[in-house]
């Protein structure tokens, strides 16, 4: 009980910010590398990798690990804050736009929205560093190693280690919302229509898993969950081989989030309001 309450609470707070800071900024401003890589992409694909089962949920621009959550405030030029999950003790921890936005042991790693780098610094705010020089989007860590989609060669895979060291490139696709599970990466693969392909941490074993157009990629166990934007952005699920690929729910999805054995999400069939549903598609509940 006191783990679904937290769980509750952190979803609520993800859930204020995502529709609090869309409410406040529809027509954000943006850089001309943050407008050049929009161009680049295909239409909604700026959408979060979580893993809130985990401890840790990851997006585009906000995380949680253990009693915080980190996220960039569009109400302050998406510049980097911290707050408690009891909505205490907030923190702003820079004075730069942030996104895809980590968290790994004692550090922050994020995308500068101006010039479009990957940086770092600490829980706390202090000992910013620049990693490299590329450009880059779709940001995921995993195993003391980053993984992105780097700008500067055609939003090829790369991967660096998380002081900067280490830098390889991983595949020839033109790659975009990435997340990583054990040995893999999981990817739409823009060169191929969006489709959905796994290529191993070291570059070798490239597959493709699905003819859909995936989004909100994540991977659970030896299930990949994602919205299906073939089939209007509804909830499947696919094995990590590639088998036993299903729809879950008839509900127009704008963003989900797998804890344990249930699934939450925004259910734009119903104005948004949050629901949850088992993870082989039965149990489906209005929570608000």
């Amino acid at each position: 009980m006191k783990h679904l309450k937290q769980t509750m609470v952190i979803l609520s707070c993800i859930l204020f910010v995502w529709i609090y800071g869309y409410a406040q900024n529809p027509a954000q401003v943006i850089s001309p590398v943050q407008a050049e890589a929009r161009k680049q992409r295909p239409i909604s694909t700026s959408k979060p990798e979580s893993e809130l089962g985990s401890g840790t949920f990851r997006n585009i621009n906000i995380v949680t690990q253990g009693d915080w959550i980190y996220y960039g405030n569009d109400n302050d030029g998406g510049k980097l804050y911290k707050t408690k999950s009891d909505g205490s003790g907030r923190q702003k921890l820079n004075d730069e736009c942030s996104m895809y936005i980590n968290v790994s042991g004692d550090r922050i790693y994020y995308r500068n929205c101006e010039d479009g780098r990957i940086y770092t610094i600490t829980i706390a705010g202090s000992g910013r560093q620049k990693l490299n020089d590329d450009m880059l989007s779709y940001v995921a860590i995993s195993r003391g190693w980053i993984y992105y989609a780097n700008y500067s060669d055609g939003f090829k895979l790369y991967m660096i280690k998380t002081d900067g060291s280490g830098r390889q490139k991983l595949n020839d696709d033109k790659t975009s919302i990435t997340t990583v599970s054990g040995d893999r990466v999981y990817y739409m693969n823009s060169s191929d229509g969006g489709k959905l392909y796994t290529i191993k941490t070291d570059g070798g074993d490239r597959q493709k898993l699905s003819d859909d157009v995936p989004m909100n990629i994540i991977v659970s166990g030896d299930r990949i969950y994602y919205l299906n934007q073939n089939d209007h952005r509804k909830l499947y699920m696919i094995k990590t081989d590639g088998n036993d690929r299903q729809k879950l729910a008839d509900d127009f999805i704008r963003r989900f989030s797998v804890s344990g054995d249930r699934i939450y999400y925004m259910n734009s069939s119903d104005g948004g309001k949050l629901y949850s549903i088992k993870i082989d598609g039965s149990g489906r509940q209005k929570l608000e």
